[in-house]
């Protein structure tokens, strides 16, 4: 500065201060640093809070993703099965309706039907489907669909007498039902009326 101005009103020479107060100004940046730097402290702590919940909200989109994925895969899979069992239907029905002459022709064509009927059920077994055992068991709505009750003395009532169509587990899930009749306890007879 030149010598002949006179220094800006307000403000305080460096070389006039005293050595208190620019203690007392070199406190005060001092704590001004510390206010700041304690302020940046805490707004870091609330944006790594909130990147935390983010990161969690992401992490629980794709498990829900993963398991819609695996919902559609499954259902996919079960529709692929579901037209496949009729085939084994039908494999069901030509060995039933199977003719009864004698000769070779016949045997020939039972084996063949048989032996198409085993490998179609060890692919589906390799696919993880397996049949629901019916015959003789105790109806369960669960696993059995009835299509009708037969009246019989010798079975306990509620059990498994005829299959008509094969159910079909997939894992542990029910696939298909089995269709069956079941048997109920027959209806008491009236008494005969006195003559």
């Amino acid at each position: 500065r030149g010598a002949g101005r006179p220094a800006p009103a307000g403000l305080l020479r460096v070389a006039a201060m005293t050595p208190t107060l620019r203690l007392v100004l070199l406190l005060l940046a001092a704590l001004l640093w510390v206010g700041a730097l304690l302020l940046l402290r805490v707004l870091y702590r609330r944006l790594q809070g909130r990147l935390q919940v983010l990161a969690e909200a992401l992490r629980e989109e794709k498990r829900r993703a993963r398991r819609d994925i695996t919902a559609a895969e499954q259902a996919r899979e079960q529709a692929v099965l579901l037209e496949l069992l009729p085939v084994l239907d039908n494999l069901d029905r030509a060995l039933q309706a199977a003719p009864t002459k004698d000769g070779e022709a016949v045997g020939t064509w039972v084996a063949g039907v048989q032996l198409t009927r085993r490998s179609f059920l060890e692919s589906l077994a390799r696919l993880g489907v397996r049949p629901i055992a019916a015959a003789g068991q105790p109806f369960d709505p669960r696993l059995h669909e009835a299509a009708a009750t037969v009246e019989d003395a010798d079975l306990p009532p509620g059990q498994v007498v005829n299959v008509l169509r094969d159910g079909f587990l997939l894992g542990d899930r029910l696939l298909r039902p089995t269709l069956c009749t079941v048997s109920r306890a027959p209806a008491p007879t009236p008494p005969d009326p006195a003559p």
